[in-house]
């Protein structure tokens, strides 16, 4: 019986990029087959395949991870029948894009309930990880003017339109404006210019990224109305199929959504089980607004990134049990909380393994007991505030308060 101590020893142990080092771990997901240590940024994790009748998905766990599966006594240190990596890779299996659910937007036009988030994907690696994302189903992609990788997703779209392996009535682009093109002819020309990079006669979703403007410099209040028309516009010429916001409260949009011509089809928020957002997604609820969520694991790598003091969701206690009994990885079934809370849910990933992984989450279903403590987490806090390009010294905004509409969430001690 091998200790949690060698486990994760050998799982820090030096891999090449090109090679699975077979390790010995036991019943992550009920009946593992064998966990190889990879490279994964700047630290390395486990990666977990399982020979089940109802999950043949490979799962990958962080170090982190898999000591919290330990420490929790969802994980014992035991012998697995190791795997060949050739064996591991096929047992990924693409989803068909016709399986993946859509929901009707108010504009009349339907959105998956899953896409795949673009951020940080950029250049070739942008390209490349569009089409590994294509290939394991997603037809929704999620990008951004600011996100600087339109052109690189555009290139891989151009690849794909051309080769008739998918056409483009299948395909579900969204794309955002950014803070320094908040006017009229600002937000048709952003339009156009996004059209232009990615390589397509139309966009599906089109999102006003912030309600902040920053065009010279100094911050003011931006014009959401003039903004709107000129989406609007877009919308009249064909441009785009819908429009939207992004990070916008409900007191940033009740002011001017009862004069508009089009009424807003998306807000986009950062929504997860440790910060559900409530109020932003029953307003969007009661005005038929359809809630997109960002960051829907919490984004733990941001979190590290920007040393935030906050805790891994994919490390609770009650995720951990749930993945257990639904043989899931954490990340599916706290994907799976999000879509059956009536949201689109864009995780982002590069890896090709993470976004097969990702998607594969249709072939269960969270119980309503389930469903219900993973929306019982007294820990509430945002990943992203906004601080800095959101709210600052030079306004329109100050404090997250005043970005918000909301009290900024109070230190909380961190979940047992």
């Amino acid at each position: 019986m091998l200790s949690s101590a060698r486990v994760l020893s050998s799982a820090k142990s030096t891999v090449s990029s090109h090679r699975f080092q077979v390790l010995k771990s036991n019943q992550p997901l009920g009946s593992p087959d064998f966990a190889a240590a990879l490279p994964q940024r700047k630290h390395r994790s486990v990666r977990v395949g399982a020979s089940l009748s109802r999950n043949t998905d490979p799962v990958r766990w962080t170090q982190s991870t898999l000591a919290g599966l330990l420490a929790a006594g969802l994980l014992s240190a035991g012998s697995l029948r190791p795997l060949s990596a050739s064996a591991a890779v096929s047992m990924a299996a693409a989803v068909d894009p016709k399986s993946v659910p859509t929901t009707k937007l108010n504009s009349g036009f339907d959105i998956p309930v899953i896409g795949w988030g673009t951020f940080g994907a950029n250049d070739d690696l942008g390209t490349k990880a569009t089409h590994t994302a294509l290939a394991a189903g997603y037809r929704f992609i999620d990008t951004g003017v600011t996100y600087g990788n339109e052109g690189a997703i555009g290139k891989a779209l151009k690849e794909e339109l051309s080769s008739g392996k998918i056409k483009r009535e299948d395909l579900f682009i969204c794309s955002k404006l950014w803070s320094d093109q908040h006017s009229e002819s600002g937000a048709y020309n952003a339009v156009k210019g996004s059209l232009k990079a990615l390589n397509v006669d139309y966009i599906d979703l089109y999102l006003i990224h912030w309600p902040v403007t920053d065009k010279t410099g100094d911050k003011f209040t931006p014009p959401t109305e003039e903004t709107w028309k000129g989406l609007e516009r877009a919308v009249d010429e064909g441009l785009v199929k819908s429009i939207g916001l992004s990070n916008y409260s409900p007191e940033k949009i009740e002011p001017w959504i009862k004069d508009a011509r089009i009424k807003p089809a998306v807000n986009q928020v950062e929504v997860h089980a440790h910060f559900r957002n409530a109020r932003v997604r029953e307003f969007a609820k009661a005005n038929n607004i359809h809630v997109t969520a960002y960051s829907p694991l919490s984004s733990p790598a941001n979190v590290k990134d920007m040393g935030m003091d906050m805790p891994n969701l994919m490390e609770d206690k009650t995720v951990l049990e749930l993945a257990k009994k639904y043989n899931k990885s954490p990340t599916q079934v706290l994907l799976r909380w999000g879509i059956q809370n009536g949201n689109s849910v864009i995780p982002k990933s590069a890896s090709a393994e993470h976004q097969q992984a990702n998607i594969n989450i249709f072939d269960f279903e969270l119980s309503a007991e389930d469903q219900q403590k993973l929306s019982s987490f007294s820990y509430q806090a945002k990943c992203i505030t906004g601080e800095g390009f959101g709210y600052s010294e030079k306004g329109p905004w100050h404090t997250y308060e005043e970005l918000w509409n909301e009290p900024e969430p109070a230190q909380q001690p961190r979940p047992s």
